[in-house]
């Protein structure tokens, strides 16, 4: 195996040696000459056309090394100039990054700045309306206290001022015709003591009386009157509380919308001050994009002039790459460029949008503030309603009043006409066949106490002294009215009487009348 193998080698070297052994021979059998026929020369076959070459080289074999040096010199440029544009658009992407990271934070920033003052100032808002509110409420308070106690000391004023006793002149005077037409009746009762004697007697023998039937259909359509005015009274002070009620309501109601046009105004004010700021702020911004536009310009200058520079020395006849960095550096220019103006209007859209808003707010708060002025006028035509509901019912209850009064007198008069006539009836008159002479001693100067000189000299006979009767007092306590005091007539004399609120009823300086009797008082006093 390894004789054949050997073998094997031996005979392929022999054929080597034998083939260099052929060319070496061959090589000598042609020559240089034949070696220079088989391979002619480029230059040999130049042919130059009208305008162009021909052929598609004109190179020589001598040039052959420059322009692989110029190629691989070329080749290298164009890595060179892929890594610049490289590098470029790399630089690009981070100033960008960093300019849109930078506005990023700075935007983040003032907007929490902003966020904060408004917090603040909304909370200094509520506090300060929370202390306006309880500053107002407690002024209320005050006023209602205030005014509860001026009514109550005007009403008892004005009550005070009805129960007071009339002028003191007048009461004088009115004091001085009752002494008169007291001495007067005085000399009345006296002749009529005689005609209750004489009627006792006629009491006596005819002890049936006869009773005393007072017409009180008057009194009680009065008093169903009075039922129906008192349930009216009690419907316009509903109705004056539901009005009350509601200006009260209405006030607040327009206190509120106050509160609100003032917070709207100071709210306006700060979105003025916020808007005010935010365009300031924007024009920094602008400034300082324009800034960083013109930098950004600049180092791009820059960077072109240290392309050009490099290149020059590389790429003299490279103008189409030049123009084409050139265009493109324009066009990111360009984009940059776009890209502001699109974030500008974006920004003036924003701002425009803002300020419609607010225009629209302005607008709802002159409207409140129009529903107001209405809602006060209307509260002013109420506050008028009231006043003459309120000036109709003091009339109705003046009127009422003084009916009841004169009623009331008319009254007492009545039940003082019963009591008289009744103690009259049960009493006897004894003396049949009186007569009747006046003593020169009293104040009174009535015709009766005056006589002739002949009729002095004539013999007078006795009369027992008669007692006056006792104080008729007032109907009820606490209440001064004036009425009428009838005091009937005895049988065959005339009647006598006295107009209606003739006589005033004072108990000092005055012979007390006879006591009131327990029947009859059931009339309620006004004041009650």
């Amino acid at each position: 195996m390894s004789q054949s193998m050997l073998l094997s080698q031996q005979q392929i070297i022999g054929n080597e040696s034998m083939d260099h052994d052929g060319d070496v021979l061959a090589m000598e059998f042609f020559g240089d000459e034949f070696e220079k026929s088989l391979r002619p020369s480029l230059a040999d076959k130049l042919q130059v056309g009208f305008l162009t070459s021909d052929q598609f080289t004109q190179t020589n074999d001598t040039e052959i090394l420059d322009i692989k040096q110029m190629t691989d010199t070329v080749r290298t440029l164009v890595e060179d100039m892929a890594t610049l544009k490289r590098d470029l658009q790399f630089s690009k992407q981070v100033l960008k990054a960093a300019f849109e990271e930078k506005l990023q934070n700075k935007a983040f920033d003032l907007y929490s700045k902003v966020n904060d003052r408004l917090r603040d100032l909304q909370d200094i808002h509520e506090e300060r309306v929370a202390v306006v509110r309880r500053s107002f409420k407690q002024q209320l308070q005050d006023a209602l206290v205030k005014m509860a106690s001026q009514y109550k000391k005007y009403y008892e004023a004005k009550l005070a001022g009805k129960l007071t006793a009339t002028d003191s002149s007048s009461t004088k005077r009115k004091i001085a015709n009752l002494e008169a037409q007291l001495d007067q009746n005085q000399s009345v009762i006296q002749m009529l003591e005689v005609q209750i004697e004489k009627l006792k007697a006629e009491l006596e023998a005819q002890p049936e009386q006869t009773e005393i039937k007072i017409d009180t259909s008057e009194l009680d359509s009065m008093q169903d009157q009075n039922n129906s005015l008192q349930a009216e009274i009690s419907q316009l002070n509903d109705k004056i509380d539901d009005l009350t009620t509601s200006l009260e309501f209405r006030e607040d109601k327009i206190k509120q919308l106050g509160l609100e046009i003032m917070e709207g105004k100071t709210e306006l004010e700060k979105e003025r001050e916020t808007t005010q700021r935010l365009a300031h702020q924007i024009e920094e911004l602008k400034k300082k994009m324009d800034n960083a536009k013109m930098n950004a310009l600049q180092e791009l200058d820059r960077q072109k002039l240290a392309l050009e520079r490099d290149m020059a020395s590389k790429l003299a006849d490279n103008e189409a790459v030049s123009a084409s960095a050139a265009r493109e550096r324009a066009k990111i220019v360009e984009e940059m460029e776009a890209k502001m103006e699109r974030r500008l209007l974006e920004e003036r859209k924003k701002y425009e949008l803002k300020l419609a808003l607010e225009r629209e707010e302005a607008q709802k708060k002159n409207r409140a503030i129009e529903d107001s002025k209405s809602m006060e006028k209307i509260l002013e035509q109420q506050r008028h309603e009231i006043q003459v509901l309120k000036m109709r019912l003091i009339k109705s209850q003046k009127q009422w009043e003084k009916k009841f009064a004169i009623l009331r007198a008319s009254l007492h008069a009545l039940k003082d006409e019963s009591y008289i006539r009744l103690q009259l009836q049960k009493q006897a008159a004894t003396l049949k066949y009186a007569s009747i002479s006046y003593g020169p001693e009293g104040p009174s100067q009535s015709p009766t106490n005056q006589q002739s000189p002949s009729a002095q000299g004539k013999a007078k006979p006795y009369l027992p002294s008669a007692k006056p009767l006792p104080t008729i007092k007032k109907g009820s306590k606490g209440f001064t009215a004036k009425r009428t005091n009838t005091i009937p007539s005895g049988i065959g004399t005339d009647p006598f009487s006295a107009d209606e609120e003739e006589y005033e009823e004072v108990e000092d300086g005055f012979v007390p009348l006879p006591p009131k009797p327990n029947v009859g008082d059931f009339m309620p006093p006004i004041g009650s």
